[in-house]
């Protein structure tokens, strides 16, 4: 025996609207197709996009690249130059010591402008009896104190 129970209405087969199901079906697949085939596209036109920049960042790191080695260049050659100038200042610090090593001696040798003592006597010129030596350039100076007057050859 078995009792008598009717199926609930959501299990019950019904005949109609296949077609309607059918037609969204179709629907459904064919939006599924379109998604598809647009997301190619853009998937597309992506990689060609990447593509030139990848195209463009070549061409960046190439002009990058030869600016490196044109500067690393003109790094040498400047060093090179700094260098060559360095010894040349150095020549001329050297012949500049030497020419002033010999002014310094002949200053040393000349450079003693102490009078030597002179004799007591009053109102008398003694020009010969002082250790001033006249260069070119030199002009005859005086110096005037309360008890006498010193002459001598300054530049």
């Amino acid at each position: 025996m078995k009792p008598n129970k009717s199926s609930p209405a959501y299990l019950k087969k019904k005949n109609s609207g296949g077609l309607f199901v059918g037609f969204l079906y179709v629907l459904v697949f064919m939006s599924i197709l379109a998604l598809g085939i647009w997301q190619n596209f853009e998937t597309n036109a992506k990689k060609k996009s990447l593509e030139s920049i990848y195209q463009r960042l070549s061409v960046i790191e190439e002009q990058i690249n030869i600016a490196d080695e044109v500067n690393n260049d003109s790094l040498t050659d400047i060093s090179a130059s700094i260098q060559f100038l360095d010894k040349e200042v150095r020549k001329l610090w050297d012949l500049s010591n030497k020419r002033n090593k010999v002014d310094i001696n002949y200053n040393n040798y000349c450079g003693d402008y102490t009078p030597d003592p002179l004799p007591q006597y009053d109102n008398t010129l003694f020009p010969f009896w002082t250790d001033l030596i006249r260069d070119n350039n030199s002009k005859m100076l005086a110096k005037n104190f309360s008890d006498k007057a010193v002459f001598g050859w300054y530049d």
